[in-house]
């Protein structure tokens, strides 16, 4: 089956502005750049590939990509997603769609989506990871991020920081290793300045403790700013409140390196 690849009027778009995607945009991209992309780096030329334009009548690649969000091109999140979509729409056309190279432009496609859910989500977490290696996470946003205390199957309640919220499942994202987690909302506890009585684990041990120690230099950066304890009635979690590409449930998606492991992709091929 051939992909989608009508574009729809960006109005809306995503809450980020041009100059934002123009930081953010090549951060994406390198993502979608790991070993085994090479096919996908540069425009296809009629040296290569003398029938290519035969089949292929809107040409796209990493680098055009690139060129095209350096030059703040890109209206909106899905604007670029729409663009990046070429590749795999592409790829299956002149490789097919059973193709192991089309496996590999799937990832990449798979890759972008998941980088503009981020953006979405919370564009100061997404530049703020790329840009500052060292304590991104105690950053505070321009939007305020609800604190909770959230509980996984077989592991002790651990400080998060609340994403989204669809019905009564909540997206966190954990201090400490920054993993993330669909959490039923029963499992969550409002968090505070310290952790609430009778939910410590002695088993916890160090990860907990410097997870903890994370969690209060977020708050104290917070309360530099003035904006702590955080207005919950300002802070909106659902889906509807969020713009542009939609972040569903995580799925196990193959990464890049996992398709060229598994499947052997002839980088030189063309696509």
């Amino acid at each position: 089956a051939v992909v989608s690849t009508q574009s729809g009027h960006y109005g809306r778009g995503s809450k980020c502005c041009r100059v934002n995607l123009v930081k953010m945009l090549p951060f994406a991209i390198d993502r979608m750049s790991s070993n085994g992309t090479e096919a996908f780096q540069q425009p296809v030329t009629l040296d290569v590939a003398p029938n290519y334009f035969d089949f292929v009548h809107y040409p796209m690649d990493l680098k055009t990509l690139r060129d095209h969000a350096q030059a703040g091109k890109f209206m909106c999140t899905q604007h670029f997603l729409d663009e990046a979509r070429w590749i795999l729409h592409n790829c299956i056309i002149f490789n097919g769609g059973k193709s192991r190279l089309t496996a590999l432009a799937r990832t990449v496609y798979n890759v972008c989506t998941h980088e503009m859910q981020e953006i979405n989500l919370c564009p100061d977490c997404f530049l703020n990871s790329c840009v500052s290696q060292k304590d991104w996470f105690i950053q505070p946003c321009k939007k305020d991020h609800r604190l909770v205390w959230a509980k996984l199957r077989g592991f002790p309640f651990w400080p998060a920081k609340v994403l989204q919220k669809q019905g009564q499942q909540i997206d966190v994202r954990f201090f400490g290793q920054h993993e993330r987690a669909w959490v039923h909302e029963s499992n969550t506890l409002d968090i505070g300045d310290e952790p609430p009585s009778g939910h410590r684990n002695k088993e916890a041990g160090t990860n907990r403790a410097s997870s903890e120690d994370e969690m209060k230099r977020y708050i104290d950066n917070m309360k530099k700013l003035g904006r702590w304890p955080i207005d919950l009635s300002r802070i909106q979690e659902s889906l509807e409140d969020t713009d542009g590409v939609r972040s569903p449930k995580p799925e196990t998606t193959s990464t890049i390196s996992s398709v060229i492991k598994k499947k052997k992709v002839p980088t030189a091929t063309l696509r």
